[in-house]
């Protein structure tokens, strides 16, 4: 007995998500690499839902309205890591030859837009949220940082440009 209630009363057992419970499932497959097998090499990825970038504004006489502006999804940014032999590189090298081909030409956005989806699980295991992102596309590709100041793994940041995003 706690101040006249029982201790029972005052326990509450919060479930709550977890962040560790993920994977992104990147396109099944671009110029012949896996997009499964370079998903397992995802160490983070970061990505938001809409947002409103500014605020639109009029003037009605000696009135200023003001407006919601454009709904726009910030970018999506994620952190591969890099295996021996290299397929992270080049999947995306080879993302990057379909936008733009070996002559130099940009290709249309259909050709190289491609879905990408995020599952959330519980921790149990159990499904408990999924993204579809459409019209994904880098932006920027793998870069080196070599140096002999650490002997860290190697990881590549990519960031992606998102038309849509749908939970489902």
């Amino acid at each position: 007995m706690l101040f006249g209630y029982r201790v029972e009363e005052f326990i509450k057992t919060w479930k709550l998500q977890r962040n560790y419970m993920w994977e992104i499932v990147l396109p099944e497959n671009i110029a012949g690499v896996d997009g499964m097998e370079v998903s397992k090499y995802c160490q983070s990825i970061r990505f938001g839902d809409y947002e409103m970038s500014d605020v639109s504004t009029k003037r009605y006489g000696p009135y200023l309205a003001k407006y919601a502006g454009l709904l726009t999804i910030p970018n999506m940014t994620a952190t591969f890591l890099k295996p021996i032999p290299d397929i992270v590189s080049a999947y995306f090298y080879e993302w990057k030859n379909l936008i733009v081909n070996y002559s130099g030409y940009f290709n249309c956005k259909g050709w190289y837009s491609r879905t990408v989806y995020i599952n959330l699980y519980d921790t149990d295991g159990r499904a408990s949220g999924k993204f579809k992102l459409e019209g994904v596309f880098p932006r920027t590709f793998p870069g080196y940082d070599l140096s002999y100041e650490s002997e860290d793994i190697t990881k590549f940041e990519i960031e992606f440009n998102v038309d849509k995003l749908v939970r489902i």
